[in-house]
């Protein structure tokens, strides 16, 4: 049985004895048109609450003890009970990252390999921008007891998948070679694979980056201290957080008449098209606890909020490379090899890590009520990850050419094995504004 139904059946009791003791002592009827002294219904003897006998009366109830937990001096609603919302977000994240050189340029005489005369760097060792992304965040929560004292509350947002890119990159009338420039790690020394360069091959090659942001959160809120004007809230949560990019490379080499293309270690002449292609995807899902504090300032219809959020728990990332080498055209059908560039060889595959994650959370939020139903919500989030897998960061510039499909000595067993992936930590944020709309009962 309740508490609430303990004390009214208590109270009820009480006031049948009392009505008893008034019968045989032959009191007086209570005067007065309300019922009594201190007001109520005809016949009350004195039970609203707030009567000076401090009876607890039966329009409320007594209070139960998480009705006033955490509320001295204050207690009450400060907004609805109950409610759900939509946010619109513009958001921007930190940069993709090729931290390697991807295209090279230099003039004809030469292969675009860099620190030989006249070769430059024409891509790399740079960060590719997102600018800023449109995205989504559904809110809603709900006050367990009369006076907002403690409640659940929950999120789910995404930033949906936008990609960047560089344009098509090619050679120039003043530099009409285009490699890809490495460091052979079998001759030891820098080296390239040659794109466009006059008599031999036309070609190109592009960069292309991917990047989602989704996750939720579910859990208590309590309100720890109301002292009417403001209030102070403790947060949990269960959380999960999500962050899946990519990176592509892909690259073409026309043959021209005195240009010869090798594939698996077979060369084929003009007419011919080389195209490569190196795609490395991360996946990195959070799972884990959220603790937090949240203070509010309440000024008749408006509500500023700071809150600070602290995420602890586990890092599943994934690491995922895929390359493949196509030969086309000419007199012979298409032929695909796998193993491309970068993604070849022992670098090839899956590969997956667990560690452990820290997710610090800033907000600052300006509520409106526009009526009693209806309010609008404007705000600054920031959001940081210490520990991530990204694609740019798993990417060894130090090839063995020989693991190669597109070197003349593919299978020669000479050298190292070849790149690995070397799954380097890097830390990630992501900050924007928001603006809400709340339905609210």
């Amino acid at each position: 049985m309740s508490p609430r139904v303990v004390t009214a059946v208590a109270v009820l009791t009480a006031a049948l004895a009392g009505s008893a003791g008034r019968a045989s002592a032959q009191y007086p009827p209570e005067a007065g048109p309300q019922g009594g002294q201190f007001g109520g219904y005809p016949g009350a003897p004195g039970m609203m609450p707030g009567g000076p006998t401090g009876d607890p009366g039966f329009a409320e109830g007594p209070s139960l003890p998480t009705d006033s937990l955490g509320s001295p001096g204050g207690g009450g609603a400060h907004g609805p009970r109950a409610w759900v919302g939509a946010e619109y977000l513009l958001y921007w994240t930190k940069d993709a990252s090729i931290p390697f050189p991807v295209a090279s340029v230099g003039p004809a005489a030469g292969a675009g390999i860099l620190g030989t005369s006249g070769a430059q760097l024409l891509y790399g060792n740079t960060q590719m921008d997102f600018n800023n992304f449109s995205g989504v965040r559904m809110i809603g929560g709900f006050w367990i007891t009369n006076n907002e004292s403690v409640g659940i509350e929950g999120n789910f947002f995404m930033l949906p998948k936008k990609r960047a890119s560089t344009p098509t990159l090619t050679g120039s009338d003043i530099f009409p070679v285009l490699a890809r420039p490495f460091f052979d790690t079998a001759n030891n020394r820098q080296s390239s694979r040659v794109l466009s360069k006059p008599g031999q091959f036309i070609g190109n090659i592009q960069t292309t980056s991917g990047l989602e942001l989704w996750g939720a959160e579910v859990g208590p809120v309590w309100r720890a201290r109301d002292n009417g004007r403001w209030t102070l809230d403790a947060i949990a949560a269960f959380k999960f957080l999500s962050l899946n990019e990519s990176l592509t490379i892909a690259d073409t080499a026309n043959a021209l008449n005195n240009g010869v293309s090798v594939l698996q270690g077979r060369a084929f002449g003009n007419a011919s098209t080389l195209s490569v292609r190196d795609e490395f995807r991360t996946t990195n899902n959070f799972y884990g606890a959220t603790i937090g504090a949240r203070g509010n300032i309440h000024v008749e219809a408006f509500t500023w909020s700071v809150t600070g959020k602290l995420g602890l728990g586990t890092m599943e990332s994934k690491v995922q490379a895929t390359g493949t080498s196509t030969l086309s055209g000419g007199a012979t059908p298409p032929l695909t090899s796998i193993g491309g560039f970068y993604a070849s060889g022992a670098n090839l595959g899956t590969f997956d890590r667990s560690h452990f994650a820290v997710i610090p959370e800033f907000s600052s939020n300006l509520n409106v009520q526009i009526t009693s139903h209806l309010a609008v919500n404007i705000g600054y989030n920031y959001l940081y990850i210490n520990n991530v897998l990204r694609p740019g960061d798993q990417i060894n510039g130090r090839i063995n050419p020989n693991g190669i499909p597109t070197s003349p000595n593919f299978g020669a067993r000479t050298g190292p094995t070849g790149p690995t992936i070397p799954l380097a930590n890097s830390d990630f944020w992501a900050q924007g504004f928001n603006l809400a709309f709340i339905v609210g009962y």
